[in-house]
């Protein structure tokens, strides 16, 4: 299994594909949902999803960052309070785009977390 380190020490894992949480019904009830590393708006920059019964987990990050007043926001810090869509599946059903909105309807894309072209997963 590959190992990535960033600049700044902390150090990934690949995860390969029969390691990668999978959606079963394609509409994300069978998954959990974690959000973490906030920024200064409440927006979370991670998501960690989890398959309930094999605890297969994958970690998301944004697509892109939307504007500031477009960003959904997460009061409670914990993603508790945010709503999850899975958007696409590949062939396993798992999840390769999950939008994340908030109660006032802002929302952003997250995808699975990858360095060099390679998903990977915090060690």
């Amino acid at each position: 299994m590959a190992e990535f380190k960033t600049w700044n020490g902390q150090i990934f894992d690949e995860l390969r594909p029969e390691g990668r949480p999978r959606d079963v019904r394609g509409d994300g009830r069978g998954l959990r949902f974690r959000a973490f590393e906030h920024d200064e708006m409440t927006m979370p920059q991670a998501i960690e999803v989890r398959e309930g019964v094999t605890q297969r987990m994958a970690v998301y990050v944004p697509e892109r960052v939307p504007e500031p007043e477009a960003r959904p926001q997460d009061g409670l810090m914990d993603g508790r309070a945010l709503r999850y869509t899975p958007l696409a599946h590949d062939d396993m059903g798992v999840p390769l785009s999950i939008e994340v909105a908030d109660a006032e309807g802002r929302r952003a894309v997250y995808v699975q977390m990858e360095i060099d072209g390679t998903i990977v997963v915090p060690r």
